[in-house]
């Protein structure tokens, strides 16, 4: 598959098959998106990957906080505001997923964020998966090398 197709082909998914992916899938994965630029090859990113019982853990504590309200605290700040072209995208991503999720008596405002949060905590059902990491310490171009990397784990994915 060349690199248009690649990039063609991909999506995003949001209910997966619990079926494992073996482990040297994961590794031929990583060790070729690792060929991932950086900035003067500072390669600054750590990758830990979790599955079975210690996945398992995770989804249980992210749900636990979830329902008993701890509130998240995110290394960046999320945009307090949306260009409005940008807020009608995301709505309409969100009342698709809402169609495919709940029933009608289901589709409130509320039960929408609840439904899709709590998947979003469950990893989407995945068997495994990749957490792509960086030190605190470094600069914001750090997260250039970054979202470079987490295209590179997808298309190679792919």
């Amino acid at each position: 598959m060349n690199m248009i197709d690649a990039l063609h082909a991909r999506s995003t998914v949001r209910a997966l098959k619990p079926d494992p992916v073996r482990k040297d899938t994961i590794l031929k994965i990583l060790k070729a998106a690792t060929r991932a630029p950086s900035w003067a090859n500072t390669q600054p990113w750590e990758i830990f990957v979790a599955g079975g019982e210690a996945l398992e853990r995770l989804r249980t504590a992210y749900v636990a906080r979830s329902q008993e309200r701890v509130r998240s605290n995110p290394d960046l700040p999320a945009p307090q505001t949306w260009p409005p072209v940008i807020r009608q995208r995301m709505a309409e991503l969100m009342s698709a997923r809402a169609r495919l999720i709940l029933t009608d008596s289901e589709c409130d405002d509320a039960a929408i964020r609840e439904r899709l949060l709590e998947s979003n905590y469950r990893f989407f059902g995945a068997p495994t998966v990749v957490f792509l990491c960086l030190d605190r310490n470094l600069s914001s171009w750090s997260l250039f090398d970054m979202g470079l990397l987490a295209q590179s784990v997808m298309l190679a994915a792919q």
